[in-house]
């Protein structure tokens, strides 16, 4: 697979690059290696194309880089990490990015994988971030000063990319700059992180006429703390901050869970009425095109995923198109009819 990445210079040719992945879960698996390859991998490249600076092939030769991404579940499954090396012909880049999959169903585990892709491949895109109209011919630790001062100027105006980018300026243009290179490199690893899932969970309150909208910013924090949570195993008063704000932030999560898992089950009662209905007066259930005429005389804002008919009963998957939770609806032979919520194992 070959991968043209676009250089700082926007004149300059493109520099050819194969793919090369491995994955290593000593036997777990918690994902197979398909739904890692989907989750990780594709996340990662989706974020360095983002700006349309990479392309594919599979050809290799003279002048041809390599950039490997290496996928591991350490501590029984507890942690994945991601190591991304860009090998180019006159320099090597190196982008890594982890996680805690602590009690988290499938689900969750699939969005923790895309998370330490997508954060691992940004990571290695603001490497090759452009320089333009960044100072940098001051004294060494006066530009990284500078550049330190700016960084934290724009994270607290919550523009967390390009505060990213001045942070991560500072290692590469003044790796020997002392202190502004060690709290660049902690702002990367921790206070940036940490200030922008704070920042998430305040979103919560903002109005949206989409009540699934209030679960990103909650998404986003969970994955943030998480992240903090796996980067700064070092740090114990740092994962206890983490831990606690994923503790809290799950209370709230549930809360919203529930809220929003009522307001589907009242809606879908009326389908239940229905089904019961027909039973009463047919004594058989309805049929699939039965129930999607239903759904579209009575107006109801749900999708059929999947219907199973059989002497025995009857079993439907529906969808919400707003709250997007799936529920569940199970017959038997005796006209019974039960009303649930299907969630994630």
């Amino acid at each position: 697979m070959l991968l043209l990445l676009f250089p700082n210079r926007a004149t300059a040719a493109p520099h050819h690059v194969r793919l090369s992945t491995d994955f290593q879960n000593d036997n777990w698996f918690p994902l197979s290696k398909t739904e890692m390859q989907s989750a990780a991998v594709d996340a990662a490249l989706a974020e360095l194309t983002r700006k349309g600076a990479f392309v594919f092939s599979d050809k290799e030769g003279p002048g041809v880089g390599l950039l490997t991404l290496k996928v591991s579940l350490v501590e029984a499954a507890e942690l994945v990490k991601i190591s991304m090396t860009l090998h180019l012909a006159e320099v090597s880049y190196v982008a890594t990015a982890a996680t805690s999959l602590h009690d988290m169903n499938r689900r969750g585990i699939f969005r923790a994988f895309e998370h330490v892709g997508t954060t691992a491949a940004h990571r290695m895109r603001l490497k090759l971030e452009p320089t333009n109209g960044i100072e940098a011919e001051k004294p060494e630790n006066l530009a990284a000063k500078t550049l330190y001062d700016q960084a934290q100027q724009l994270k607290k105006e919550t523009h967390f990319e390009a505060a990213a980018i001045r942070f991560a300026t500072i290692e590469r243009l003044h790796p020997d700059a002392g202190k502004w290179l060690e709290l660049a490199r902690d702002e990367i690893r921790y206070g940036l992180p940490l200030f922008e899932a704070k920042y998430r969970i305040t979103e919560m309150g903002r109005f949206s006429a989409n009540p699934i909208d209030i679960f990103k910013p909650v998404e986003r924090a969970n994955q943030l703390f998480r992240q903090i949570l796996a980067e700064n195993t070092d740090k114990i008063e740092r994962i206890q901050e983490a831990q606690r704000y994923l503790d809290e932030l799950g209370f709230t999560q549930r809360a919203l869970q529930n809220s929003i898992e009522a307001q589907t089950l009242s809606h879908a009662h009326e389908i239940k009425f229905f089904l019961m209905t027909h039973y009463s007066s047919q004594g058989t259930w309805p049929d699939a095109q039965e129930i999607q005429s239903m759904l579209k005389t009575l107006a109801l804002d749900f999708d059929i995923l999947d219907y199973f008919q059989e002497e025995i009963g009857l079993e439907i998957t529906l969808e919400h198109r707003t709250y997007k939770t799936p529920i569940s609806l199970t017959g038997n032979n005796r006209g019974r009819l039960t009303l649930d919520i299907k969630r994630d194992l």
